[in-house]
């Protein structure tokens, strides 16, 4: 469903953050769009930087609500980074004091041939 495509989202998200050898194209089996172009854009930046993740990120999402007009679904998710480092190549952690461990993100989904894409990622949470 729409939630379970956040999910799916952040999952590949970790994969690609954590490796750098895998193709940032591998982020369209579950995005489009600007949240597609944002987090290529993002990761690529990580990566030029020498810097991965380590850990997972834990994702608690709401089913979703078509908008009718638009056909995407509006999806809120709690996304939990507490277990997860942002290291540079010496392996030392490059994550801000002021992070914040849970935000509230509020996603679009696309429904295309019974798959689900993220297709909007703001980047504006609030503390959940």
């Amino acid at each position: 469903m729409a939630g379970e495509a956040i999910v799916s989202f952040w999952a590949k998200q970790d994969e690609l953050a954590s490796d750098p050898r895998p193709p940032l194209t591998e982020l369209a089996t579950v995005a489009r769009g600007q949240a597609l172009m944002q987090w290529q854009r993002n990761l690529t930046d990580m990566r030029s930087k020498g810097r991965k993740t380590v850990g997972r990120v834990t994702v608690e999402t709401a089913p979703g609500v078509l908008d009718p007009k638009t056909k995407l679904y509006q999806v809120s998710a709690c996304v939990d980074v507490s277990k997860v480092n942002v290291v540079d190549k010496a392996g030392k952690s490059v994550v801000s004091a002021e992070r914040q461990p849970r935000t509230r993100y509020t996603y679009k989904v696309q429904q295309d041939d019974g798959q689900f894409f993220v297709v909007e990622d703001l980047l504006k949470g609030e503390p959940c």
